[in-house]
């Protein structure tokens, strides 16, 4: 990703709230004014039983940036939002709302391109703010791994060149920023003591000396704890991201807790105080033609009881989905680096893989022990017998998985989950498959999963359940 300059927005604003909703009625736009101040607004946020929703979408003026509504093409409701322009037009909501840790939230919306002629893309996610309502971005809590070391010199301010004690993850590092003052446990984190952006490192045996695209602010001392983040300042943005389908499709995410360090998709960021839900047009790398409009509708962010929170995601899909089993943990895994792995015979029932490591299915491989390896991997898990009842569907669910997925029930194949081919899509998406007809009744069954990711993170990073439920919503009854 490259630095981009700030998108200058338009505002509603008390005094122009009334022209937007004359504009709004009449023809659709949702007219700017003067800025208006988040912290202050007051807003009444419903309460439906155990959950609360935390945003409206049906009230255009609690939504800020330049925004058309439309009333002919919409998904439910009075309208649905429509955005254009030129990279990169953004909606925001107006609220600076507070999260709970010890809450689960769903952040969801529903995405589709106006004209399959100019598609449109999109990126949606959150702004995560700190306790001072300072925004939290990519560079202040995306650490490089395995990056920690001193200052081998003082630093001085106004220098574009520094010292660092030898540490071969520095080398042939160019995309970086330098955190300074960090701490082992991250408690430093979110990190706001950052370097310029990092030219290049040169390896001078004991010392590194590293030269910067940009002169340091502050002088800092020998021995200064330093370590190597991102330098993009981009918000958490992957819910959507990329082009956008021409029919209507739900994006989603469940997030929970406060992450150690790091950008996980399921957990909010160190330090997260607050939030704001936004939708930009366009991506950094996908601009749109002229003429193209994004369409978005029912935008939800709600919080609540776990169970709760993932019942509604399910009911969502599924008509009375019960969640039997969740299949998170202890999977066995292993690389494929000649991909024989199929003509091997990996995902029969008969296949003895008691050799094979273990891992978990809620964080990518890169995290557990696999940091450099890109390529073909497989996941393997005896699951214990699922009670079938008559008239019951049987579904096997996956967060997402990041990569190429070919999911087997008991040595068959099931189905194929691949990402779009420029890469913008399906990585962060839910997905499921029928196993009614597969599973074998009152035994155990072998799931096998092969993923195929030839770069950046890759694997089942957002759990796997096995659902029970009457059937999938929008399915004609048989």
């Amino acid at each position: 990703m490259r630095r981009r300059k700030k998108n200058v927005l338009r505002y509603l604003g008390a005094s122009g709230l009334l022209l937007g909703i004359c504009a709004w009625l009449q023809t659709g736009i949702i007219v700017a004014a003067e800025p208006k101040k988040t912290d202050t607004l007051k807003e009444s946020m419903a309460i439906d039983g155990e959950v609360e929703h935390l945003v409206n979408c049906e009230d255009a003026s609690s939504w800020e940036g330049m925004v058309k509504v439309n009333t002919e093409i919409k998904r439910s409701g009075q309208f649905s939002f429509e955005l254009y322009g030129k990279y990169r037009t953004e909606i925001i909501s107006l609220r600076m709302i507070p999260v709970d840790m010890q809450k689960t939230y769903l952040l969801s919306a529903y995405f589709r391109s106006l004209d399959g002629q100019l598609p449109a893309s999109a990126f949606f996610g959150l702004r995560m703010y700190d306790e001072n309502k300072n925004p939290i971005t990519l560079q202040n809590v995306c650490v490089f791994d395995n990056t920690e070391t001193t200052l081998a010199s003082d630093a001085a301010k106004g220098s574009k060149e520094l010292r660092i004690t030898g540490n071969k993850n520095w080398l042939n590092v160019t995309h970086a920023a330098i955190a300074f003052n960090v701490k082992s446990n991250f408690c430093d984190l979110p990190n706001y003591d950052l370097s310029p952006q990092i030219g290049k490192v040169i390896n001078d045996g004991a010392t590194c000396r590293v030269v910067l695209k940009g002169a340091l602010v502050k002088t800092y001392p020998r021995g200064t704890s330093v370590r190597l983040h991102t330098p993009e300042r981009e918000p958490f943005y992957w819910v959507a991201s990329g082009w956008m389908p021409t029919e209507w499709e739900k994006f989603s995410t469940t997030m929970s807790g406060e992450a150690q360090s790091g950008i996980p998709s399921d957990k909010f960021w160190p330090g997260t105080k607050y939030v704001r839900v936004f939708v930009r047009f366009a991506n950094y790398d996908k601009i749109p033609q002229e003429g193209a409009r994004l369409l978005v509708d029912d935008i939800t962010f709600i919080c609540g009881d776990k169970n709760i929170i993932e019942q509604q995601a399910l009911s969502a899909i599924f008509c009375n989905p019960k969640i039997l089993q969740e299949q998170n943990k202890q999977w066995r895994f292993q690389t494929d680096t000649k991909d024989e792995g199929l003509s091997a015979g990996w995902m029969n029932t008969d296949f003895i893989d008691e050799g094979w490591p273990l891992i978990d299915t809620d964080h990518w491989w890169q995290d557990q022990g696999y940091p450099e390896y890109h390529g073909v991997a497989w996941y393997r898990k005896t699951i214990s017998p699922v009670m079938i009842e008559i008239g019951q569907k049987y579904f096997i669910y996956f967060g997402a998985v990041d990569g190429d997925a070919s999911v087997f029930v008991n040595g068959r194949k099931i189905g194929e989950h691949n990402l779009l081919p420029d890469g913008g899509g399906g990585w962060f998406s839910p997905f499921y498959f029928d196993i009614t007809d597969y599973l074998v009744i009152g035994r155990s069954n072998a799931i096998a999963v092969r993923v195929k990711k030839d770069a950046y993170k890759s694997g089942i990073y957002k759990g796997v359940k096995i659902i029970g439920a009457d059937r999938v919503i929008g399915e004609k009854q048989s």
